[in-house]
């Protein structure tokens, strides 16, 4: 049978008592003993076969009576597809974009910080990189990543106004959907730190299954940002992968 599939072997006594009491040797089994099958199902699956069987979902239970299968099948749900495995994953990736980070003059602190949060939010982080405020080498990095099946990018830095802040205009292009929302979100939570906070370009959207989120270059905005988007993410992720099923807020995801 097809791997994970069971299937249920058994032998009708009352046809072979028949069949012995034509043939004139009633009682008596003539086969030899390879061709001999036990009256008790026999079944194989998962990759072996026993003789007791299992009371777990998709085994075999005791049941039938006469010449019928001693064994019942309880139907079991199909386990999920390894692409299923693969979006349910929740995997990180975290991309500082800024020229001082990248030449070493300046340490990466609004890459360590998100790190750390989406640590504490469950997330495995996959990878990480610093690159120059550039936007074709923060595309490059991105697309790869959404090509690999990461769950979830963020990239700091370069959401300002300044002449080399071209973070924005490097990701858009690459989303097949924005999510308005997220900006609009982090602009409004930044205004309680400071009114500086309506400056900021950042954004968020899709790419295939990945969320990706464009927060700005300072670490208290990386902080707040991510500890204010933190709610929905997962659902968005549940979303993005397919899972369309409503649930009641505070149900687990």
């Amino acid at each position: 049978p097809p791997p994970g599939e069971l299937a249920r072997v058994y032998f009708d006594r009352n046809a072979t008592q028949n069949a012995a009491k034509r043939s004139g040797s009633a009682g008596m089994d003539r086969r030899p003993n390879a061709a001999r099958v036990s009256s008790r199902a026999a079944y194989i699956g998962n990759g072996y076969s026993d003789a007791k069987p299992k009371l777990a979902p998709g085994r075999l239970r005791r049941g039938g009576t006469g010449c019928q299968p001693r064994f019942r099948m309880i139907p079991a749900e199909s386990p999920p597809p390894s692409e299923q495995h693969t979006r349910n994953a929740r995997t990180a990736a975290v991309l500082t974009a800024s020229d001082g980070c990248a030449a070493g003059v300046v340490p990466d602190r609004s890459g360590t910080i998100a790190r750390e949060i989406l640590r504490e939010l469950g997330f495995r982080i996959a990878d990480s990189a610093i690159v120059p405020d550039d936007v074709e080498a923060i595309r490059e990095r991105v697309k790869a990543w959404a090509a690999s099946g990461i769950r979830l990018v963020l990239t700091t830095g370069g959401t300002g106004l300044g002449p080399r802040d071209r973070t924005p205009e490097a990701i858009a292009p690459l989303l097949d959907r924005e999510l308005p929302g997220y900006g609009e979100l982090l602009r409004s939570e930044g205004l309680r730190d400071t009114p500086m906070a309506v400056l900021s370009r950042s954004l968020a959207g899709s790419i295939g299954g990945t969320l990706v989120i464009v927060l700005p270059g300072s670490p208290r905005a990386v902080k707040s940002g991510l500890r204010t988007l933190a709610p929905t993410i997962p659902h968005a992720l549940q979303l993005l992968a397919g899972d369309t099923a409503h649930r009641p807020p505070g149900k687990p995801q």
